[in-house]
């Protein structure tokens, strides 16, 4: 078994960069700190057991939901944009705590509020997914569908186009 730990631009916080290199030292750990094209991550994405995403804040979540819809397991952070689409019946959220930023971190300024991923609850629905094949299954599939069902772009397309009869009575 191994991690592959994906990140970018550590070069803005040299300190935490250097915290991550100690703290794998030596463990089954792929540590991969750069920019990857569109087709190198749904390569690495195809290549994982699971996906794993213990963000601080997320946008909309676009690579939770391309695992989703590649029927991976995903654990994630159950905070930001994610949270529209991801939920406890196709996938693994973990818990947080919103902390205020005492200093600037990267491109984060002092005062900022992010969500810390409860790591001990992470650890937990790792095991969770490992360890209990048929609701892995299930879950993961529950993703796929749900995906699917709400944002492929055929879904999109429908919520447009109801979007544009709306907007075109409203002008009428």
């Amino acid at each position: 078994m191994r991690l592959v730990l994906k990140t970018s631009n550590s070069d803005v916080d040299p300190l935490g960069r250097e915290k991550i290199s100690k703290a794998i030292e030596g463990l089954p750990v792929t540590w991969i700190d750069e920019t990857l094209s569109r087709q190198e991550i749904s390569d690495l994405f195809r290549a994982c057991d699971a996906y794993i995403s213990l963000h601080r804040s997320e946008g909309f979540g676009l690579t939770i939901a391309e695992a989703m819809a590649m029927g991976k397991p995903v654990i994630a952070t159950a905070y930001s944009g994610n949270i529209d689409f991801f939920n406890v019946n196709n996938g693994w959220p973990v818990r947080y705590a919103l902390v205020e930023l005492e200093r600037d971190i990267g491109p984060y300024e002092a005062e900022a509020v992010w969500a810390e991923p409860d790591v001990d609850h992470a650890a937990q629905q790792m095991r969770s997914v490992y360890s209990d094949p048929l609701e892995r299954e299930k879950r993961a599939l529950r993703a796929k569908s749900d995906v699917e069902k709400y944002l492929s772009d055929a879904a999109v397309g429908r919520i447009l186009a109801e979007q544009l009869e709306v907007l075109s009575r409203i002008s009428d």
